[in-house]
């Protein structure tokens, strides 16, 4: 799969507990690279899930964190903090 096949996809949380991006629209079959960055004052935001995929990550001083999933359905994927 090249580059060119893959849905980037960036995301960050703020220092006020709220999400850059609050809705992330992928289509099924093509990767997904998730972008994911934290303020460092974001709290438990530092860590993000996406449900339904194996996406967990940590940023824990501001770095960015790279994770890929393949959707294998179509429509929404909720996310939050780890909480």
């Amino acid at each position: 799969t090249s580059n060119s096949e893959k849905q980037e996809i960036y995301i960050k949380a703020l220092e006020n507990g709220d999400y850059e991006n609050k809705e992330i629209i992928v289509k099924k079959g093509i990767p997904v690279r998730v972008h994911f960055t934290a303020d460092p004052g974001a709290g438990c935001g530092r860590q993000l899930v996406i449900y339904g995929t194996n996406v967990n990550l940590i940023s824990q001083n501001g770095e960015e964190k790279i994770a890929e999933f393949i959707p294998q359905k179509e429509g929404r994927f909720e996310f939050s903090c780890g909480m």
